[in-house]
């Protein structure tokens, strides 16, 4: 037992050994030294062992293949505590920051450490950004080097350095939402790139060499950004920690495909359909972003979310407007995948609703509506519904909630009129403009189809206002029904 415990602290040591252990002695003079990864240990790090172990592990790989220093800063050491504070060190595991002599502040690594993918980062951050080329050789040089790591290549064409529009490519280099993608300037660019990229003779152009083999060219810088946020990435990728955040925060429609990464290269039918949703991808590139996924990453969020077993597999998702609509493709059907996804962008498909269990009993003064059941409120012809969508424990709800009711309460002898209410976090609903929240609309009887939002001061005189205006159906039986009571009251007084 006790060999064995020699030999981990030995192995232990020996991995240590090629990570600097640094202190605010030697930090100063070892970040100036051109490139410096260093690994800042919180002082309350309850968990660090087995990351530590893992970024041991990884340095001792790469330590030949790069003239990177690595070192490392134990919070936990009073006289290096203010390193901690100055570089914001404040989580409870590992962080790890790449010093660069050219630029003032750190690059913090927040990607899978994995000894590929952090080569492949700190590669990226070496590199002049945007890197100079000068002919179509340098040119595919660089795009194989770095399409081999599923990355695109953005190169701009200028006849020299001395334009408002250069100045602007400059700006899009140094944009953070961009800085996955790769940047080279050709200047004066010899002939054979010009040819090759369609270019002319003295003209500002922007080509993106996206990782899919395919090319895009643009001279409008107005619409760039976008240009470059949408087409710069693979047609198909990987959904993983690296992509989420375009998931995430995509302003187009996202599919995703969900096959089992650990067999489905060995797998010929899995590798078919891989294949075949790129080609749909490819059509819908810039309308449609398409990712592939592991699927068990994702049992408890997507699966969850749209009701569906993940096996058997494959699975398709698509979801729309940020994720507020889910669409699932049957792929046991006969409509092929690309007339789905067009169904889908044209509204001629059926999502699937996020919905909470329709109650059991709803007979209070405002009615409680889910997904499942909001449309018997919405869609009859016979009833002015007045609908509030809200966020729970938020102080609106909280301060408008007891005005509603009691409106509803005192109105409830208008027997045409319906109030109710649906919790948009629990519930998928359906497109509206919602300026603020809650948000109460009217849906009119006589006019379902258009509905009315109130925006008028949050108490029950103005929206009782509000409501003796559009609900048109509940005034006239409203109307109706004191008539009737006067006529009753006039034969009582006549006998």
């Amino acid at each position: 037992m006790i060999k064995l415990v020699a030999l981990s602290l030995l192995i232990y040591v020996v991995c240590a050994t090629h990570i600097t252990e640094l202190s605010f002695k030697d930090f100063d003079a070892t970040i100036d030294n051109n490139f410096a990864l260093v690994e800042f240990v919180p002082q309350k790090c309850f968990e660090c062992a087995e990351p530590r172990k893992n970024f041991e592990l990884i340095v001792k790989s790469l330590r030949n293949s790069t003239n990177v220093t690595f070192g490392r800063i134990m919070c936990s050491n009073e006289n290096d505590q203010y390193l901690c504070e100055k570089y914001k060190v404040n989580q409870e595991k590992p962080v790890l920051k790449f010093f660069h002599s050219s630029f003032y502040n750190p690059f913090d690594y927040d990607r899978v450490l994995d000894s590929k993918a952090l080569y492949q980062w700190m590669d990226r951050k070496m590199t002049p950004n945007p890197q100079e080329v000068s002919n179509l050789s340098e040119i595919n040089a660089l795009r194989d080097k770095y399409h081999a790591q599923n990355v695109s290549v953005v190169v701009g064409f200028f006849p020299n350095q001395d334009t408002q529009i250069y100045r602007k490519w400059l700006e899009i280099t140094t944009t953070k939402a961009l800085e996955f993608l790769v940047y080279a300037e050709c200047i004066a660019c010899a002939e054979d790139a010009l040819k090759e990229f369609d270019v002319e003779a003295k003209q500002q152009k922007i080509v993106v060499l996206n990782y899919d083999k395919s090319v895009n060219g643009t001279t409008n810088f107005a619409t760039l950004i976008n240009y470059l946020a949408i087409l710069g990435n693979p047609a198909l990728d990987n959904l993983n920690n690296n992509t989420l955040i375009r998931f995430q925060t995509s302003k187009i429609p996202v599919c995703i495909i969900y096959l089992d990464e650990n067999t489905m290269w060995n797998n010929k039918d899995m590798v078919e359909i891989y294949n075949n949703v790129k080609e749909v991808a490819k059509i819908f590139l810039g309308k449609v972003m398409f990712f592939y996924a592991h699927y068990e990453k994702f049992v408890q969020d997507h699966f969850k979310r749209v009701r569906l077993e993940p096996l058997p597999l494959p699975k398709v998702i698509m979801f729309v407007e940020g994720g507020g609509l889910a669409y699932v493709f049957n792929s046991s059907g006969t409509e092929p995948l690309g007339q789905w996804v067009s169904n889908v962008l044209a509204d001629k498909a059926t999502p699937v609703l996020r919905s909470q269990p329709v109650p059991a009993k709803n007979d209070g003064p405002v009615k409680i509506a889910v997904a499942e059941s909001i449309t018997r409120y919405l869609n009859d012809p016979e009833l002015d519904t007045v609908m509030m969508f809200y966020v729970p424990k938020t102080v609106e709800y909280i301060a408008f909630d007891p005005i509603y009711h009691e409106l509803a309460k005192n109105m409830s002898e208008v027997e045409k009129l319906v109030f109710s209410k649906i919790d948009i976090t629990e519930n998928d609903i359906p497109r509206l403009r919602m300026p603020s929240l809650p948000a109460i609309y009217v849906y009119p009887a006589h006019n379902k189809d258009n509905p009315v939002l109130f925006e008028g001061k949050r108490t029950a005189a103005e929206l009782r206002k509000f409501l003796n205006k559009h609900c048109k159906k509940s005034r006239e039986f409203l109307t109706e029904k004191r008539k009737k009571a006067a006529n009753l009251e006039n034969k009582r007084d006549e006998l």
